[in-house]
């Protein structure tokens, strides 16, 4: 169908279209033109038709739920390996307070109370009570999880990916590790 054109002395108005041709996919450029609501043009319903038209996509866009992968990979923990001396870099000040993470030391009691990370909490998974202790962890919160030599932590940090935590941090080579960086530090 034709577009209707401005009729030379019409202000530069279109002709009237007919209700068949009202369709702003039919007639795009009716859109632009100018003509007076009460005239026979159609193009001030047309805008409230394509207003309330591009509302409805998007407001349908905006709902379409995000497929299933995307949303696994949000949920899933942030899980990162972290080398005794990058923990050591960080401790010394690379960590904003805010991101600081909590510490947990998986080790045996006798190991954990001579010697452990300034403020970490023993959890020991020989215990009756670990999986109660883990289930009261704050799952907001990132932790850096060691053992003695990184074998226990690394099995325990796989099993908690599926429990929703934040950030999880695994210090490659335990606390042996940690223990021979600052060692040679001091």
């Amino acid at each position: 169908m034709p577009v209707p054109h401005a009729e030379p002395g019409s202000g530069g108005r279109a002709a009237a279209p007919s209700d068949s041709t009202c369709s702003f996919l039919l007639q795009p450029l009716a859109l632009f033109r100018s003509c007076a609501p009460s005239s026979r043009c159609h193009t001030f319903n047309v805008s409230k038709k394509l207003k309330t038209l591009i509302t409805t996509i998007t407001l349908a866009i905006g709902a379409i739920p995000a497929p299933a992968e995307e949303v696994a990979e949000i949920d899933k923990p942030q899980v990162i390996e972290i080398s005794a001396a990058e923990l050591w870099k960080k401790l010394k000040g690379d960590w904003k307070e805010e991101d600081r993470p909590a510490f947990i030391d998986l080790r045996n009691p006798k190991e954990y109370t001579r010697e452990h990370l300034t403020g970490a909490r023993h959890l020991d998974p020989e215990a009756d009570d670990f999986d109660s202790k883990v289930a009261k962890l704050d799952r907001r919160r990132a932790y850096v999880v060691y053992c003695q030599d990184g074998a226990d932590s690394a099995k325990v940090v796989a099993t908690w990916k599926d429990l929703s935590f934040r950030k999880l941090y695994h210090l490659t080579g335990g606390w042996d590790a940690y223990e021979a960086v600052i060692s040679g530090r001091r």
